[in-house]
């Protein structure tokens, strides 16, 4: 089943996400404490090749932020320069 998640943001850095679980059940999160929105856009990615999706945003000075949520309601943030932004196309 593909993931049937919803994430979003607040300025403030509070994070949100809800999840459709194949019974028709949701899980809800909400935490704080991640990396608010980058100036230069902002999307959900499996940057790191693990299979799990993490908020990516960047700013146009060359700055990235990523934020995941683990399962034990832990964060783990990253900050890094240098590299490619959020493109302006649609993927497939």
């Amino acid at each position: 089943m593909a993931d049937r998640s919803i994430t979003t943001h607040s300025s403030s850095g509070a994070h949100y996400a809800t999840r459709l679980n194949p019974d028709g059940t949701l899980q809800n999160w909400t935490w704080s404490g991640g990396h608010s929105v980058g100036d230069a856009g902002w999307q959900m990615a499996d940057l790191f090749g693990d299979g799990r999706q993490v908020y990516w945003t960047h700013s146009s000075s060359g700055a990235h932020y990523a934020t995941r949520l683990n399962p034990d309601g832990t964060l783990q943030n990253w900050t890094w320069s240098g590299g490619h932004g959020v493109g302006d196309a649609a993927g497939q």
